[in-house]
């Protein structure tokens, strides 16, 4: 029930204030009860992009940011309501199905939890909210040290600000609050693409088969990664594309919706926003050759390919300054903190047709969703519904099978896949990888068009999933894949959360020592990569994946890490352990169980001239540092 508690906070903090403004554009779409959901949502994240990017540059306060954050939903509030004159019945049509699926995800959801294992990256995210309140910040730009740049964090945005803003207003723990956005990010997820389908004028059946597909193939049944930046991005995505399906069919608002979804998409994560570029890009090319071979009449083909540039071309522009101030990471992501280019999922020792590999048909987190069958068969389905959409002239068909192309456009072509490889191996990947649910996009419109073959493509994405589901129900993967990450059911997903059993009284323990202070601890990486997310506190050192990337560069993180590992090893001598804490102004150190070995917890505790001991349970031993120097061995 507290799952539920924390999602129904966030309902009430992200999505009832944007909701009148949601509920105009939805109408004005000819939308549904979905459509309300996702551009809320898309609202209240674009509203705290652009509070954020206002509070980087002015150096505004966290409090100033919620202020403008209020004020620019209550604009969009009164002024779409005012355009539409009122709150007119939405034209809600045979939606029981995806209500269903949508119901039935958000059970999942609420029943899987976020996945807080140690060695999840939901701390780095929980620890980017919780920073926003210690910073006093709108942006996040420094989640853990306070040494890092100044610069928007490339990995941790306007979703993770929301999180914060909503933590600082209701009260809450980011930590807790990231429960219930996890299950509200899930549920985004059928209500985007049923959205995105309705505007594509997709038939019924294919529809929903689709969604279904989408929600519980592409995702393998597992939303424990929903509320992560990039995951929540991509169905940030589907609103932009849902915009700019609308405007295709000639709806006014479908212009500002794509424009809102692509600030809120843009603006989460750096992978998401490039992703959102290259759409743009092969959309505009592609409807512009669309329009050349499919429109014999100037007229009609211009006024199309204006209407489609107008607003990719609107989108790009968005994506661009989006990311513009995080480019530092991008160029430098395939050498530096720790994204080493033979990291990349073999993108780079392979080549990106590895993409077609076998390790596809297990590995959800690499798959675009289903493996090499889906893969295959859905462009071949793109393909031929572009090629029928051109003779019979119909130009949302021909936008879904573009958008199910880009995946080939992007990491198949022989001038800009090079190019993208170059600037950064890790990016690539990432942007690939985000568009897993492209191949399914196509499919609800070639239902009556190529039957036979549209069938064989859903059959194979269901049997090449079945692993995956089977890794998700079960936790007993077919092949050993990240032993702890991808090999949990969901029925073991409680007893992997860092805050459960014997830990949640440490945790509880540990936070009520520190309080509002905001302490430095030391302890090994790992601990202090989760437990700055958990409680407010400075870790002296992170893996080396999720430190501030400022670290890396300048080897700073390898200094703090290797300090960590004299720190609490078991031949390092009293006086060097002393020089450590007073290096960084340590305020405590914490010893958890399983990471440090027993002589060296047996001589830290004994070493009383520069430690105390504040709390013990079960191994987990938190030592406050003395105030006074005192010499030793």
């Amino acid at each position: 029930m507290t799952t539920a508690y924390m999602a129904a906070w966030l309902v009430a903090l992200m999505i009832l204030p944007a909701a009148p403004a949601a509920w105009a554009l939805s109408r004005a779409i000819r939308g549904g009860w979905e459509a309300v959901l996702a551009i809320s949502l898309a609202l209240s994240v674009a509203a705290a992009a652009v509070a954020g990017l206002l509070g980087w540059v002015f150096d505004l306060t966290l409090g100033t940011g919620i202020a403008i954050h209020v004020v620019l939903l209550l604009v969009c509030d009164v002024g779409f309501v005012m355009r539409s004159r009122g709150l007119r019945k939405l034209p809600l049509r045979r939606d029981l199905p995806v209500f269903t699926i949508w119901l039935v995800t958000g059970v999942l959801a609420l029943w899987e939890r976020a996945w807080m294992a140690p060695n999840m990256d939901v701390f780095y995210h929980i620890a980017a909210a919780r920073s926003l309140l210690y910073f006093d910040r709108v942006m996040v730009t420094d989640p853990f040290y306070g040494v890092g740049s100044n610069l928007p964090d490339p990995t941790s945005g306007a979703a993770n600000s929301l999180l914060g803003m909503s933590s600082a207003v209701s009260g809450i723990d980011p930590a807790a609050l990231w429960a219930g956005f996890n299950v509200l990010a899930a549920l985004m997820v059928p209500a985007v693409f049923w959205m995105l389908f309705r505007q594509l004028r997709a038939p019924r059946t294919g529809a929903i088969a689709a969604t279904l597909a989408l929600t519980f193939l592409a995702t393998s049944a597992d939303f424990r990664f929903a509320g992560y930046p990039n995951q929540f991005g991509v169905s940030l995505t589907i609103v932009a594309l849902a915009g700019l399906a609308a405007a295709v069919r000639g709806r006014k608002a479908g212009w500002p919706i794509a424009l809102i979804g692509t600030v809120a998409a843009a603006s989460t994560h750096t992978g998401v926003a490039l992703t959102l570029i290259a759409v743009s890009g092969v959309v505009a090319v592609g409807m512009a050759l669309y329009a050349r071979f499919a429109e014999a009449d100037r007229e009609v083909r211009l006024h199309l390919v204006r209407r489609v540039w107008v607003v990719c071309g609107s989108m790009m522009l968005v994506g661009l300054v989006s990311v513009a101030p995080r480019l530092w990471f991008v160029s430098g992501a395939g050498a530096e903190g720790g994204f080493a280019p033979a990291q990349s999922s073999g993108l780079a020792t392979a080549g990106l047709y590895r993409l077609f590999g076998i390790g596809l048909l297990y590995d959800p987190e690499v798959a675009f969703g289903g493996g090499v069958i889906v893969i295959v068969m859905g462009t071949a389905v793109a393909a031929l519904t572009l090629w029928a959409s051109v003779k019979e002239r119909n130009d949302l068909a021909a936008l879904a099978a573009i958008v199910a192309l880009v995946p080939v456009a992007v990491g198949f072509n022989p001038v800009l896949t090079p190019i993208l490889a170059a600037i950064s191996p890790y990016i690539t990947w990432r942007m690939l990888t985000l568009m897993r649910y492209a191949p399914y996009l196509a499919l609800p419109l070639a239902w009556d068009q190529q039957r036979a073959l549209t069938r064989v493509a859903l059959i194979g994405a269901i049997v090449v999933t079945l692993p995956s589901l089977h890794m998700q129900f079960s936790g007993e993967p077919p092949v050993s894949i990240r032993p702890g990450v991808i090999n949990v059911s969901i029925w073991d997903g409680w007893t992997f959360d860092f805050r459960s059993g014997a830990n949640a009284k440490m945790i509880g323990a540990v936070a009520g020592v520190f309080g509002d202070e905001w302490p430095t601890v030391a302890t090994d990486p790992m601990t202090g990569y989760g437990i700055g997310g958990l409680v407010p506190c400075h870790p002296v050192a992170i893996t080396s994946v999720h430190a501030p990337l400022f670290l890396e560069v300048t080897r700073e993180g390898d200094a703090r890490r290797k300090d960590m590992a004299a720190l609490l090893g078991d031949n390092t001598g009293s006086a060097m352990r002393e020089r450590i804490v007073r290096r960084y102004d340590v305020d405590y150190v914490l010893l958890w169980p399983g990471r440090v070995n027993d002589e060296a917890r047996r001589k830290i505790v004994e070493d009383t001239d520069t430690f105390e001991v504040v709390y013990d349970y079960r191994k987990a031993t938190l030592l406050r540092v003395r105030d006074e120097q005192t010499g030793g061995e």
